[in-house]
């Protein structure tokens, strides 16, 4: 089944994206996606600034008022790293109103595969009306180490993990499910999209997690898919879920 018809968005969203591994190819998919309509497509944290042919006009400094017109509108304030910041929160209230999806990446992890999560982060405004959180699952196999884990010393105390343990479906499960864990400040439909699920062993990966999480984590997300952006291929809806 394709993504956009699991995910189900309202004429009206605002979709934080929070998690590893996969967040800004998502929000460029879904920014392809809804093309047609207004999209605005912005971070609360940092991002890297995406191609030139993924949007259709940009706004680079933080303004009080700015027409929204049919197609991706890109707002980010350049900064000395080559990244974009978030633009003035606030301003960015404003003007939401405005846009038909406003499609938020929420989180960071310095581009490493797995993170946790410090006091202030992921940055996820009270206006989201769906937050997506997104795991790799071909993480599985590998062991926890600096190299990639964000955050090392948090991550370990989520679970009692420890230094060079090998990463799997309960270990996710816990990290999903973890009151500071991948959904720590989620508002609105709480999506658990895992990426990388390609393989027969991914698939089954996909479904160790979801046997894995305690019932009240079921029960608390709205959907629960399972794929794969590299291989284009279709998307599966996991578990089963009571919102």
């Amino acid at each position: 089944m394709a993504l956009v018809d699991l995910l189900a968005l309202k004429q009206h969203e605002v979709v934080s994206i929070v998690g590893s591994g996969g967040k800004t190819t998502l929000l460029n998919a879904l920014a392809q996606i809804y093309h047609k309509q207004k999209i605005l497509m912005t971070t609360t944290t940092k991002i890297f600034p995406p191609t030139q042919d993924l949007y259709q006009s940009a706004i680079l400094t933080n303004t009080e008022s700015t027409p929204a017109t049919n197609g991706v509108t890109l707002w980010g304030i350049p900064n000395v790293n080559g990244k974009l910041s978030a633009p003035n929160l606030a301003l960015l209230k404003k003007q939401l109103i405005n846009y038909d999806k406003i499609l938020i990446e929420a989180d960071g992890a310095k581009r490493k595969p797995l993170k946790a999560w410090a006091d202030f982060e992921p940055v996820v405004i009270s206006d989201t009306t769906t937050t997506i959180g997104i795991l790799p699952l071909n993480i599985c196999g590998r062991k926890i180490n600096a190299s990639i884990v964000h955050r090392l010393d948090i991550f370990l105390a989520l679970g009692d993990f420890y230094l060079g343990q090998v990463i799997n479906p309960t270990v996710l499960a816990r990290v999903i499910s973890h009151p500071q864990g991948l959904f720590k400040g989620a508002r609105g439909r709480k999506i658990l999209l895992l990426n990388r699920v390609a393989s027969p062993q991914t698939k089954a990966w996909a479904q160790q997690i979801v046997a894995a999480l305690p019932a009240q984590c079921r029960a608390d997300l709205s959907l629960i898919v399972g794929g794969n952006f590299k291989e284009q291929q279709e998307w599966k809806k996991y578990g089963k879920t009571s919102n």
